[in-house]
């Protein structure tokens, strides 16, 4: 993360002077995207959204109706 001040600097130079990301980037010892990201950033009170992620895999797989598949999947090489 970087300072108020870094992040100043940049918009100043990239925006107001009219410097290039990758040059500003050497000059700062950062990466342009980096620099790119807080140039162009405007609103820094956005909240983020929370990915909707699917299920585990192994909570589909130990379901009551495919317990059995999966422990005869898992044991059927084991010796006996």
């Amino acid at each position: 993360m970087l300072t108020v001040t870094d992040i100043n600097y940049i918009k100043q130079e990239v925006n107001i002077k009219g410097r290039s990301y990758s040059d500003v980037a050497k000059q700062m010892g950062r990466d342009p995207r980096t620099i790119k990201k807080y140039a162009d950033k405007e609103d820094w009170n956005e909240t983020s959204h929370k990915q909707n992620r699917k299920g585990k895999v192994m909570d589909l797989i130990l379901r009551q109706e495919n317990r059995h598949r999966f422990f005869y999947r898992a044991f059927a090489w084991w010796p006996s």
